[in-house]
Formats: C-alpha cells, structure tokens, sequence
C-alpha cells in the first residue's frame, strides 16, 4: 500500500508543477528581400533595384538565403552584391525602400517544433553617401514565436543603419530561442499515467501474493 500511495504522490506533485520549460534550440527559416522604387528614381527588377541611366548604373541586388540552425548562433540573412557601369550612379537620400522578410518553419505555429510557418519582417530606407549605400532598418530586432533576431554590424548615430559596399554584403543576425512552455496539462497527463502504472504494479504484487 504504501508503494502505491507513493507513486500517486509523485504523480500529484508532477502535475502540479504547473508549467515546465523546455528549451528549442533548433530553427529553420528562409529569407526573400523585396526593393520598391520611390517617386525620385530606381528601377525594381525582383529582387535588385538599379539607379541611375544610360551607361552609368549601380544595381543593388539581394541574395536570399536558408538555413537549418541550432541555437544560440549568428545565422545569415542573405547577402546584398553591388555591381556597376560605367562611373555608377548614386542612389540620392531615400530614394527606395527595402523589406527584408523572414518565414520560420522550425519552431512553427503547430504541435512541436514544426507545423506551418511563420513571417515577419525588417523595414528599411536606401541611402547612398559618398560613393557606398546603407540601408537604414526599423526595427532592427524582432521575435518570432519563441526565436528573437538581432540584427548584426549595425552602425549610424542610431546604430540602425547597415552598410552595404564592395562586391557583396552578408547581412546576419544573433538569433536566440528562449524556452518554450509545456501546458500543465501535458504534465497532468503524464501523472495520470504514472498512477494508472503504479496501480497496475501495485495489483500484480496483490495477485502474487
């Protein structure tokens, strides 16, 4: 008697433990990023703009990416390549704007780590000063679900501004997952089931006996 009381015990105690923590530290996730020309110039080509005319060109293109990651790491973005004609052409002060989206299928909307996706996004404004671009980012974080993403090489007197220059730019992130809950009644279930066990246990031994 006094094992099976004990087990009952051990079950309660489980099932009111309330809700327990388990930490996701895999993820999963693609990027696309998206130009969008304003009134001032640009000329949108999926997923590259380019400035200027005639001879003298700079197009800014952006390179997707996906990745099958464990955490806590700096996982990449995509990267940003630039390539010119002739002198090349500036991009002027907010002359396009840009999002950055990020789809996460691991840890997903559904039962687990998986199950369906979910987007988010990073805004941002083109500017070019003194021959290179930057891109400047709201917000420069952002979470989803469980998964949080920091935007890396931030630099501008806000620290949001991402520089883009030479042949190619890899935009990253420290990205983080905090611990998922596990609903209680999860914990209750699994109590029930240590009872059900424990009587089971406790009836064999009334029966050898």
């Amino acid at each position: 008697m006094k094992f099976r009381y004990s087990i009952l015990l051990s079950a309660l105690v489980i099932a009111g433990a309330g809700v327990q923590s388990v930490l996701a530290d895999s993820i999963a996730y693609s990027t696309n990023g998206a130009f969008t020309a304003n009134t001032s110039g640009g000329v949108v080509a999926a997923e590259s703009i380019k400035f200027g005319t005639g001879g003298n060109t700079t197009t800014l293109t952006f390179v997707p990416t996906l990745q099958a990651l464990d955490t806590p790491v700096t996982g990449l973005l995509g990267v940003f390549s630039i390539t010119s004609t002739g002198s090349g052409a500036s991009a002027g002060d907010n002359t396009a704007d840009f999002e950055l989206t990020i789809t996460q299928t691991v840890p997903g909307p559904g039962t687990g780590t998986s199950g369906g996706s979910v987007t988010d996004h990073f805004g941002g404004k083109i500017t070019s000063k003194k021959g290179g671009y930057f891109i400047t980012l709201i917000p420069t974080s952002l979470d989803i679900l469980n998964v949080h993403y920091q935007i890396d090489n931030l630099q501008g007197p806000s620290n949001n501004q991402l520089a883009v220059g030479g042949a190619n730019t890899s935009v990253v992130a420290d990205i983080t997952a905090t611990s998922v809950p596990v609903p209680a009644a999860a914990w209750g279930g699994m109590g029930l089931m240590g009872v059900l066990g424990g009587t089971q246990v406790f009836r064999r031994r009334s029966i050898s006996r």
